[in-house]
């Protein structure tokens, strides 16, 4: 089972989870009045930059050391993070390990830091050392997961959000993390189970709208998938991949206006967005309106020559306005650029099924949508071989270019 859209619901999960159990930093110990200054300027509510300036005036102080000084650090980290600043909030981690090399909880952070950045086994090895320090705090095991999780080791993720669930049930993202890992693992009926009961918990996760949503285009209830995209996409206005995934549910419901209409929006906030254009111009490539698809998909391949989904647009473009050698061309190139993403030896074969199914509409053999499913020709096989009975050849039911060619001729 191919997973489009589990990284979307994943992204930042990590962090948030390395706060499930703050009070680590005590270590079961009473709390100086530092380390309740450091506690406070990690955890108290304000801005990023606030955050910055009162964690940087107990560091500055000369006053704490130890445990107070590593916990002040992860508060500037926390800042750091808010601010995007990736790698000075990676320093500001690795600081409070020095500080404190034997408290979990900067081991905690900077493995959730380092899943954000993709470095899965520094992630996994911090992660580690956080548990072995504390084998009683959930936070170790549920960044260790999504660790595994982005080395695609599902099975190893799922035996670490077990053991956090025993300690920590009531969290929600650690149900989340798990619907996340057993969809890795094809088990969607359990997935599914996981993520309505992280949206029990805690009903405005956005994230887990949007593993729901994956759910449901999994199982092609595009409308279930829809309405999960557009809550996730109200809770987290800022959160565009929630309307980008909105749209795509809409194109694959063949509701191709509504999913346009979207990306219409979402291009007027990111202009400069290549996912944003590529949507659009695989929306209006559906429509089809490929001469005004087309340069969305320029736009989008200039902006990001590695968007393989946007080269695999163009391809479809291309491919309705007889411009084939290019369609492969950009098919090869994107294969090459993500050769897992698609089955692209048999990409042709689906643009082949679109066109034939508008055409087959025209010619009065087809009566179903047109739609952004590509998977499965048996919608269309009875109507291709009703043509081909028409014009008196074999009765295959498939489709070809030069078939789909002779269509074109019956029409004008």
């Amino acid at each position: 089972m191919s997973r489009k859209f589990i990284a979307i619901a994943a992204l930042g999960l990590a962090f948030s989870i390395g706060a499930i159990a703050p009070a680590i930093a005590q270590q079961g110990k009473p709390a100086s009045r530092e380390e309740t200054a450091a506690a406070v300027c990690m955890l108290a509510p304000m801005t990023a930059e606030k955050r910055l300036e009162a964690c940087d005036y107990i560091i500055d102080s000369g006053s704490v050391d130890g445990n107070a000084l590593a916990v002040a650090l992860i508060g500037k980290t926390n800042a750091y993070l808010e601010m995007k600043e990736d790698e000075k909030a990676l320093a500001a981690a690795t600081k409070a390990i020095a500080a404190a090399p034997n408290l979990p909880l900067p081991h905690v952070t900077r493995a959730a830091i380092y899943s954000q950045m993709d470095e899965h086994q520094n992630a996994i090895a911090d992660a580690s050392r956080a548990i072995e320090l504390d084998r009683r705090n959930p936070a170790g095991y549920a960044n260790r997961a999504e660790a595994y999780i982005g080395q695609r080791n599902y099975a190893f993720a799922l035996g670490d959000i077990d053991e956090a669930l025993t300690m920590a049930p009531e969290f929600p993202q650690l149900h989340l993390l798990r619907s996340i890992t057993l969809l890795g693992l094809d088990k969607d009926d359990e997935a599914l189970s996981a993520a309505r009961s992280a949206l029990r918990l805690d009903p405005e996760l956005a994230s887990a709208h949007l593993v729901r949503f994956d759910i449901f285009m999994d199982r092609k209830q595009y409308a279930l998938a829809a309405a999960d995209a557009n809550r996730a996409a109200e809770l987290e206005p800022k959160f565009y991949e929630a309307q980008h995934a909105a749209s795509t549910a809409y194109a694959h419901d063949g509701k191709f206006e509504r999913s346009v209409e979207i990306m219409d929006v979402l291009i007027a906030k990111t202009p400069d967005s290549a996912q944003a254009r590529n949507g659009r111009c695989w929306a209006l490539a559906l429509m089809p309106d490929p001469e005004r698809a087309l340069p969305d998909c320029q736009l989008a391949i200039k902006k990001d020559p590695e968007h393989f989904q946007a080269l695999d647009s163009r391809a479809f473009v291309y491919w309705q306005t007889g411009r084939i050698e290019e369609a492969r061309a950009d098919l090869k190139a994107a294969k090459k650029i993500d050769p897992d993403f698609w089955d692209w030896d048999k990409r042709e074969e689906r643009f082949v099924t679109v066109l034939a199914r508008r055409y087959l509409i025209s010619l009065g053999h087809y009566t179903g949508q047109i739609d952004a499913n590509f998977d499965d020709m048996t919608p269309t096989e009875d109507a291709v071989k009703a043509f081909q009975k028409q014009i008196g050849v074999t009765q295959t039911g498939k489709a070809s270019l030069a078939l789909v060619t002779r269509m074109g001729r019956e029409l004008r």
